[in-house]
């Protein structure tokens, strides 16, 4: 990612080490990753996938190749605005540059499989 911000700050801006970031591995299954929270974090994360599967028709799906990445974007897009707009809220994508700042970081990503989507 740090040669996408650059490329979008300018080359004239400083850019510092961080001591955290903020990921999920995706390397591992869900049981495993629910390993690694605490009991009510857990207890939280297994009540509200349960409550979304029973209210809503929800399908997780592995975006394997370039053409389903731009579809799978623009929905991310979509989903995340509406979220924030529900709660009288912009939503980071409605700032000027920050959609296609990401979906080119995200294409690259793709692209040098460093993406799961």
């Amino acid at each position: 990612m740090l040669l996408h911000f650059r490329r979008a700050i300018g080359e004239e801006h400083s850019l510092e080490v961080c001591s955290r970031s903020h990921y999920v591995d995706t390397d591992m299954d869900w049981k495993a990753r629910l390993r690694t929270v605490g009991k009510s974090m857990r207890y939280n994360l297994t009540r509200r996938v349960s409550n979304l599967f029973e209210e809503y028709d929800c399908r997780f799906h592995l975006i394997e190749n370039a053409d389903e990445l731009e579809p799978a974007m623009d929905a991310l897009v979509e989903l995340h605005q509406a979220r924030w707009q529900s709660k009288d809220e912009q939503g980071v994508f409605a700032l000027p540059g920050v959609e296609e700042f990401m979906k080119e970081a995200m294409r690259a990503s793709f692209t040098e499989g460093r993406l799961r989507l």
